[in-house]
């Protein structure tokens, strides 16, 4: 089933948690790209209107286009091509060119957010597909207590992040895995 009707960008909303914080010269880019060559790139939404891909667009949207918006129901089994009519071929200058800002923009707007990721990684969240473990290990790095006692005492932390330990040895680790087991927390301890 696809049904597009004409709908509005204020029944959507972006991401609650989103693991691009964006960067403020991404999405710069991002609005000076929509002025110039108008709507690009599709953002999907879940059933109830958060979007979960392409919140730095739903932020900006409204600012360059106003509130109108094509809004297509889908059940994802099938792509959805947008096709330009006012571009005549991808040989184009402009469509050059949007190719180029669409990656470029991309690649500048993006700052992942660890405490999110973290949280995804908690919920159960499988990201092995995106990341090695030691590039997950760097990017969570700041997150992580640099020793024995703040990872067992800090009640705060566990609260915030749960219980997720990168040690510096593996007598750290059996350490810090045995405490965490005899309070009865279900953790990951990790050597770094």
């Amino acid at each position: 089933m696809v049904k597009a009707v004409d709908g509005k960008i204020a029944g959507f909303k972006p991401q609650t948690r989103n693991g691009n914080k964006h960067t403020q010269r991404g999405m710069g880019m991002l609005e000076a790209s929509m002025r110039q060559y108008g709507y690009v790139s599709p953002m999907t939404a879940a059933a109830d209107g958060e979007i979960i891909d392409g919140s730095a667009r739903i932020e900006t949207s409204a600012n360059v286009f106003g509130d109108d918006a094509i809004v297509v129901h889908h059940d994802g089994t099938k792509p959805i091509i947008m096709v330009r009519d006012d571009i005549p071929s991808a040989d184009t200058p402009e469509a050059r060119a949007i190719s180029m800002a669409a990656n470029r923009i991309s690649q500048v707007n993006l700052d992942f957010d660890a405490e999110v990721i973290l949280g995804d990684l908690q919920a159960g969240v499988d990201l092995s597909q995106f990341w090695r473990q030691d590039e997950l290990d760097e990017l969570l790095a700041d997150l992580q207590p640099k020793n024995i006692e703040p990872a067992i005492t800090e009640t705060a932390y566990r609260e915030q992040y749960g219980v997720i330990v990168i040690c510096q040895d593996e007598a750290e680790q059996e350490a810090v895995y045995n405490q965490l087991s005899a309070e009865g927390l279900t953790c990951k301890v990790v050597v770094t």
